[in-house]
């Protein structure tokens, strides 16, 4: 019956999120889950989307230094997303073009081949 109503019997993709405020239980949860929809017949290409083996750090800001170059927590941590990920996600930004009209948008990103470890995110003296 699911197959005939389901986008009209065509193959159709289920998304199945889970949301919690302990990660590591949700990642047991979401492979015990995973483990278990395998066994439903019809059911393909099952996979966990959301990885969560990214590599992070940890970054201490010293709010008194922060402050003498006019930042605080949030500017500091906007400033670091900007430098790794770019302004797209962030703060999007547009330049309209003035004789068409045509919007652009605007990104802002460190290249790649200048973050080789996180020294180069320090502001030189």
């Amino acid at each position: 019956m699911i197959g005939q109503i389901l986008n009209f019997g065509l193959p159709s993709p289920i998304d199945v999120q889970i949301v919690g405020f302990d990660a590591a239980h949700n990642r047991e949860f979401a492979n015990q889950l995973l483990q278990s929809l395998r066994a439903v017949p019809g059911a393909v290409d099952l996979h966990i989307q959301q990885s969560a083996d990214y590599p992070q750090f940890n970054v201490d800001v010293d709010r008194g230094k922060a402050q003498l170059v006019g930042l605080h927590r949030t500017g500091g941590c906007k400033q670091l997303a900007h430098l790794a990920i770019g302004s797209f996600q962030t703060a999007p930004s547009f330049w309209t073009d003035p004789k068409s009209g045509t919007q652009y948008q605007v990104v802002a990103q460190t290249p790649q081949f200048r973050l080789q470890n996180l020294n180069d995110l320090t502001i030189p003296p």
